[in-house]
């Protein structure tokens, strides 16, 4: 059934000597379960460092454009949506200050817009014709950074949630702080494994010398796949590092076999190595918009 959808959306001896004997195999035993243990934790430590990797290059550059691709699957009901943004930052540090905008549409009709102009952060909903503001910039850099990135999240949806949370992880905090979008099963797709095919959406994954990917996945009633997928890039040096450029979320509830529901999420992510002036982030309410009491700037 998810598969169908998702083709639809595409269309997307002595008692001593006992005692001896049980208590060696108790302590291989329990070596054993340290060994593996510590294997697991380095695999752990091993997903995190490749995605880690590829959020430091993202940090590298002034800019970044995502875009974000969304079906939604209630009963026999399926719901797309997009959502664009545009980030900019100064890597370098000396200029504390971070933009952000972001355009939001459901079934091809434009629903809100997010801004945050270097102080401010603005959320305007098209339909209630209201918007919001925070302020954001009286904190030290990446305070003010976490602090903007956690409202945008606060604020949103499941596109923004899932662009927010990558955002913060990327920079909000200083070094970047990935955490495990998804727990179960981890597979890393390269040209030594070949193509591997997501669970949930057969979608193939086809590694190369310059691009693989990390997949999680849990099986159930609720399952779930986390793609995180990598790609070289070439600084201006002329060395080659990794940056993650995609990312694919999936989810397939079926505990009411009456009324499944899930979604597929696409977020692309580009660098970009000159950012927009500062202007394209301003926010400038239109006539007649109302301010959310308490928040307006």
């Amino acid at each position: 059934m998810f598969a169908l959808f998702l083709t639809r959306a595409w269309a997307l001896g002595n008692d001593a000597q006992i005692a001896v004997v049980i208590g060696t195999v108790v302590r291989k035993i329990i070596g054993l379960i340290l060994v593996l243990m510590s294997a697991g934790a380095m695999a752990q430590s091993v997903d995190v460092e490749k995605i880690n990797e590829g959020y430091q290059t993202l940090r590298s550059y002034p800019s970044a454009n995502l875009h974000v691709e969304m079906f939604d699957l209630y009963g026999e009901k399926i719901t797309p949506s997009t959502m664009d943004l545009s980030w900019a930052w100064d890597p370098t540090g000396q200029d504390k200050a971070v933009y952000l905008k972001g355009d939001e549409s459901v079934a091809g009709e434009e629903v809100g817009q997010i801004s945050a102009d270097g102080a401010t952060f603005f959320s305007y909903n098209i339909h209630d014709r209201t918007f919001l503001a925070h302020d954001y910039a009286n904190t030290p850099a990446s305070s003010s950074r976490l602090d903007m990135l956690q409202r945008m999240y606060a604020i949103s949806g499941r596109r923004g949630c899932y662009a927010a949370r990558f955002l913060e992880e990327v920079f909000g905090n200083d070094n970047p702080t990935y955490s495990p979008w998804c727990s179960g099963e981890l597979t890393y797709v390269t040209t030594e494994t070949g193509p591997v095919q997501d669970p949930l959406t057969d979608k193939l994954y086809s590694p190369s010398p310059a691009q693989d990917f990390i997949v999680y996945e849990t099986t159930g009633p609720i399952s779930r796949s986390v793609v995180f997928q990598r790609s070289q890039v070439t600084a201006t040096d002329s060395t080659t590092h990794w940056v993650i450029s995609a990312i694919y979320v999936s989810k397939y509830d079926e505990t009411n076999p009456n009324l499944p529901n899930g979604f597929m999420f696409t977020m692309t992510i580009d660098p970009v190595d000159t950012a927009p002036n500062a202007e394209e982030f301003e926010f400038v309410p239109q006539s007649g918009l109302e301010a959310i009491p308490g928040l307006a700037r």
